[in-house]
């Protein structure tokens, strides 16, 4: 209870009431007295004068407690910082560097822009752009990754070393088709 707020004293209440009636069966005689106790702070809803009397707890339905809109929303966001990462791999991009970054995303634009300060830490991207169409976008000399929510662009400039790319998948492309004449 911080400052005299006590908002968080009936769910803790009811948490310890829920824990002693699955705790009776196998402590029958400590859980009897913490319950008489806690009985005088908060009486049983159905009047059970001890606990041995009480009713067990049910499981509640999942479906009440399950919020698709949300789960949407963490999808999204999810989605937006795994591309940027996995771009980033994949032009050995360093993960420590910060990077500008749009994303285009015309159905969760919402939430991405809400969420924009937890998608700039995750995914390392500063400034972050949060645009509706991708013609809001730059489109040369960027990547993109076209995700089922929307697209991640990264304006690639000066990211990396252009002829040490080159020379490295010059490299990989021999070792390539060195390995397809082996094979042959």
């Amino acid at each position: 209870v911080r400052a005299g707020d006590r908002t968080a004293v009936p769910v803790l209440v009811h948490v310890i009431d829920q824990v002693l009636r699955l705790l009776h069966p196998f402590m029958p005689f400590v859980t009897e007295e913490i319950w008489q106790r806690l009985v005088t702070v908060r009486p049983d809803p159905e009047g059970a004068p001890a606990l041995m009397v009480a009713a067990y707890p049910q499981p509640s339905t999942p479906a009440a407690y399950r919020d698709a809109d949300a789960e949407r929303q963490l999808v999204a966001v999810q989605e937006f910082v795994r591309a940027v990462r996995n771009i980033r791999a994949e032009k050995r991009v360093d993960a420590g560097r910060w990077i500008e970054c749009y994303i285009v995303a015309a159905d969760v634009a919402d939430t991405a822009q809400a969420l924009s300060a937890s998608i700039e830490m995750l995914a390392r991207v500063r400034p972050l752009h949060v645009v509706t169409t991708p013609a809001d976008a730059p489109t040369e000399g960027v990547v993109t990754a076209v995700l089922d929510v929307g697209q991640v662009i990264l304006p690639m400039a000066g990211l990396f070393d252009q002829d040490a790319e080159r020379k490295r998948l010059t490299k990989q492309i021999a070792e390539v088709e060195a390995e397809v004449a082996r094979q042959e």
